[in-house]
């Protein structure tokens, strides 16, 4: 497959064709129409590490088929087949199907041919979005890069109006939990590169609704002065129906698109107890105005920041205002816009968005759906810990870090990333291996003090703005005189601290495991912390809006010179 390495190439993959197409080798075949993928592996004890690769490909599948509802793949490990299903919030395997014997051999021919006759649903792809025609790449291949791979156009129907869209903007990166997709449509076939509205497409929890959230923070924000602008607005609505052989509509979710396979009982609750009423999964898209772009694609540093701002002005609003807590800050929910030449912020992704006075801590939602780099230790620790504010403000300090290391747009990216040794062993790369508690210890070493954040995160951040906001809010977060840091304290270690104030502060904090947390003390701390934070992004956003400023006017000038030449 062009655009492929070797960790990215599927062993095989198979292809639609229309009947009637003669059947040929196809040396350059795209994941644009990849219908299965069959993972090879030389044992059958390497099943696991065929369906974690098969995992891998799935994604670029979700990526570059915006009608991709599920994904079907084959793993065989030695001489036993198995047929793996990615769906929404599991991954099922069939029974084996040894091929050194005629009924297994048999059995896998059997599935291959349904599968040729299956409906359009029946083989994991959506009947309300209508692929077009295969389109010429819209830029040519560079010198010494793969071929891009040619464009597509899909058609989305909703409440009978059709929309149109050639990208898909983001994807989740895991293949469990909420999967969902935002995407750019235009109400005009060929004005796909200037997209009017974003559609939310996405598989909730029964008892999730993203469109009566972002109803619900419209209603109650919208006279609130200095945030205009900075949440979304719904224009449609819907609970997408999907159609069947003979015409037949049926509402899509988990129970009609798996049927037995969703009611297979699985041990998620506490004490092992099987569930199922929470796992149901409705299909539905939501349709907004434009935001914009998400903070990872901005066009400097300088709008990134004016963006970040307003958003987290719009998430101090939501708690203050309504008691919401976000619950999920990354680079795809804080986007970035321009409107009437002013640079604006959004925040999006109220899905996970949770009234901390009810003790609702997401407990029934999979901890996998919120990106683990960027959670804060405490709920990297304990999941269904009291959450606050200032935990959706550290995720806010692990993104700017993450900009400033890695880049705020494609641009940058490269640019850094070539800058770096051949194999940096960056320490901010921690925060994406291993488990949750690996994750929370790295992040609670590299913060301990403002010596230890400096040498392990600031000194390889690239980008001189984000650094200096970051160092800011590591000061506001970490260092006010409540918290005493991040480290855990022992009982001698509480004996030798000087102050008084917070040794007695610290003293009453809970013991566990013969240690006191310091990150359980600042929760009485939550107004004065968040006060601080916000001065913090308002001096930076105002010394932001002066670099913007001054180098419009440098444009200009140097415009104004060149027409007077």
């Amino acid at each position: 497959m062009p655009g492929c390495d070797d960790d990215t190439r599927p062993d095989i993959s198979l292809c639609t064709r229309d009947i009637g197409i003669n059947v040929e080798y196809q040396q350059n075949a795209h994941y644009q129409d990849t219908s299965f993928i069959i993972e090879v592996k030389s044992h059958r004890r390497l099943f696991g590490e065929a369906v974690r690769q098969m995992g891998t490909y799935m994604l670029h599948m979700f990526r570059n088929q915006l009608d991709r509802r599920d994904a079907i793949g084959v793993t065989l490990c030695g001489t036993i087949a198995k047929v793996v299903v990615f769906g929404h919030d599991a991954v099922w395997a069939s029974t084996e199907a040894d091929l050194n014997t005629g009924p297994g051999r048999r059995t896998l021919i059997a599935q291959i041919v349904d599968w040729s006759l299956c409906s359009t649903d029946r083989l994991g792809l959506d009947s309300t979005i209508h692929r077009g025609p295969l389109l010429p790449p819209a830029q040519p291949a560079a010198a010494g890069r793969p071929p891009p791979q040619p464009r597509r156009v899909y058609e989305i129907v909703i409440d009978g109006v059709s929309y149109f869209s050639e990208a898909c903007r983001q994807v989740v990166d895991k293949l469990t939990g909420q999967r969902w997709r935002c995407i750019p449509v235009s109400e005009n076939a060929n004005a796909v590169g200037g997209p009017s509205h974003l559609l939310i497409d996405y598989w909730p929890l029964a008892n999730h609704d993203e469109a009566v959230a972002i109803s619900h923070v419209n209603a109650r924000l919208r006279n609130i002065v200095g945030i205009r602008g900075s949440y979304p607005q719904v224009a449609k609505s819907v609970r997408v129906r999907q159609q069947r052989e003979r015409g037949q509509a049926v509402d899509d979710d988990t129970e009609t698109a798996y049927g037995a396979l969703s009611r297979i009982p699985r041990n998620m609750a506490a004490g092992g107890r099987p569930v199922l009423d929470t796992h149901l999964r409705r299909h539905k898209r939501v349709l907004i105005n434009y935001p914009g772009h998400a903070i990872s694609e901005c066009e400097n540093e300088h709008s990134a920041i004016i963006a970040i701002s307003r958003a987290m002005t719009t998430h101090n609003a939501l708690f203050v205002v309504m008691q919401i807590l976000h619950g999920d800050i990354n680079d795809n929910n804080i986007v970035h816009r321009m409107e009437a030449g002013e640079t604006l912020g959004m925040l999006m992704g109220y899905d996970y968005a949770i009234d901390p006075t009810t003790g609702n801590q997401r407990q029934d939602q999979p901890e996998t759906a919120v990106i683990q780099a960027l959670q804060s230790i405490r709920s990297l620790e304990d999941p269904g810990a009291v959450r606050t504010p200032l935990d959706d403000w550290e995720s806010l300090l692990y993104l700017v870090c993450w900009l400033g290391t890695f880049g705020v747009n494609q641009a940058q990216r490269a640019a850094y990333i070539a800058g770096l040794p051949a194999d940096p062993k960056l320490p901010i790369k921690t925060w994406n291996q291993g488990t949750a508690t690996d994750i929370a210890d790295q992040k609670r070493l590299q913060m301990t003090t403002e010596r230890t954040f400096r040498s392990n995160i600031l000194l390889k951040m690239r980008n001189g703005p984000l650094r200096l906001l970051a160092l800011d809010i590591y000061r506001a977060l970490f260092l006010h005189p409540g918290c005493y840091g991040v480290t855990k304290v022992t009982n001698d270690e509480l004996a030798e601290i000087g102050d008084g104030d917070i040794r007695d502060a610290l003293h009453a904090v809970p013991v566990v495991d013969d240690e006191r947390d310091p990150l359980v003390l600042r929760h009485a701390f939550v107004d004065t912390i968040v006060a601080n934070l916000l001065e913090v992004l308002a001096r930076h956003r105002d010394v932001a809006l002066v670099a913007l400023n001054a180098a419009a006017a440098n444009i200009a000038g140097g415009a104004e010179e060149g027409a007077g030449v």
